[in-house]
């Protein structure tokens, strides 16, 4: 079968989750005999033909020129490359950005268009009303003409499934229990086995960044509170400068390479989880992987992964109490949370578990 992966900032993955799972997802299943393919944006690793058994097709995207909007081009070309080079199945990896081109090839034909809907894109934050409203419509014009959509959470296919009377198709993302720990990082960052707070994720007001900030300074817990993610933006610069005095709070930056990430996981004495709008989030899984102790936003797509095994807040009064008292709710309930974390990755979120799913959903829709 020949496929298709469009929607991405490319492989090797330097930015995030639908990268992240771009880079698994396709060389699984090349792996198992696929022809895959992965779009790249013109300017990210120019170099690669090929990746493994995973083929690399660069396309001009001006992001550099234009900004945000380049994504549309960049969609839209990928789309217009990739119907005309006999694919079996076009993966689009989200929506917001590329469902305006979906016109370009005609529902039922192949190729086939499969849409990872992502979380509830028109609620972030960071968007203003406009923006959200034409977010929303490209949501209902993905649904419409997509041939197959996908939900990777529970409670996102809940919700698609009851608002455009659709059978959306539950496929998550995957994770691995941790094997690989590279503890040098933490030398690197001058911190301490369960000395620390730990946040990893995109600096963005979804993320609830600043509500994190808010209940570390209001706990004052005694640890620092290491954020991991690319501080450049300007949301991010606004938090170092309402929290400078704080010596506590420390941007470090994105930090790639897995071993690393998962030795911050397993050694943090917390790994707060404050993204409210996603589906079910890379990081989330890989923190559950680790044997992060897990304090998570209260919303139906955190719950839906994590059930009882964590500890959950709602606003920064709550997670200020969680954090004044973390060493002892750890003692008391960090070693069964743990366990049911572990035994729900190997059950529910391997990635070879996840890469078979995958395999046998695409040979029924092309058959």
């Amino acid at each position: 079968m020949k496929l298709a992966i469009l929607g991405t900032r490319g492989i090797p993955n330097a930015y995030g989750g639908f990268e992240q799972f771009a880079e698994y997802i396709s060389h699984g299943l090349a792996d198992i005999g696929h022809d895959v393919t992965v779009y790249n944006p013109h300017f990210y690793k120019p170099e690669l033909k090929k990746i493994g058994k995973v083929n690399i097709v660069h396309i001009y995207c001006p992001e550099h020129r234009v900004g945000a909007f380049a994504h549309y081009i960049y969609d839209y070309l990928c789309l217009k490359h990739a119907v005309k080079n006999d694919f079996d199945i076009i993966y689009e990896a989200g929506y917001a950005t590329s469902s305006l081109s979906f016109g370009l090839k005609k529902r039922g034909r192949k190729p086939y268009i499969v849409t990872n809907m992502d979380g509830i894109e028109w609620r972030r934050d960071k968007w203003n009303s406009a923006t959200k409203l034409f977010i929303k419509y490209a949501e209902g014009l993905a649904i419409k003409r997509s041939d197959h959509v996908v939900a990777d959470n529970e409670g996102i296919k809940t919700y698609l499934d009851n608002k455009y009377d659709v059978n959306s198709n539950f496929l998550p993302y995957g994770a691995d229990l941790a094997t690989n720990f590279d503890y040098t990082v933490l030398r690197d960052l001058n911190i301490e086995k369960d000395k620390f707070i730990l946040v990893i994720a995109r600096i963005e007001p979804e993320n609830n960044i600043h509500l994190i900030m808010n209940a570390y300074a209001v706990a004052n817990p005694g640890y620092p509170l290491i954020i991991v993610g690319n501080h450049t933006g300007r949301y991010a610069r606004e938090l170092e400068e309402q929290f400078k005095e704080n010596e506590g709070i420390r941007f470090v930056g994105g930090v790639y390479d897995k071993a690393k990430l998962d030795a911050l996981r397993q050694t943090a004495l917390c790994y707060i989880h404050g993204h409210k709008v996603g589906g079910t989030n890379p990081s989330l899984l890989e923190a559950m992987a680790a044997d992060a102790f897990i304090i998570a936003f209260k919303n139906l797509f955190n719950g839906s992964v994590l059930n009882s095994h964590a500890l959950f807040f709602s606003n920064a009064k709550d997670l200020a109490e969680l954090l004044a008292n973390i060493e002892g709710i750890k003692r008391e309930k960090g070693e069964s949370h743990s366990a049911y974390n572990r035994e729900i990755i190997q059950k529910k979120y391997s990635w070879e578990n996840i890469i078979d799913q995958y395999d046998q959903f695409f040979k029924q829709i092309i058959s």
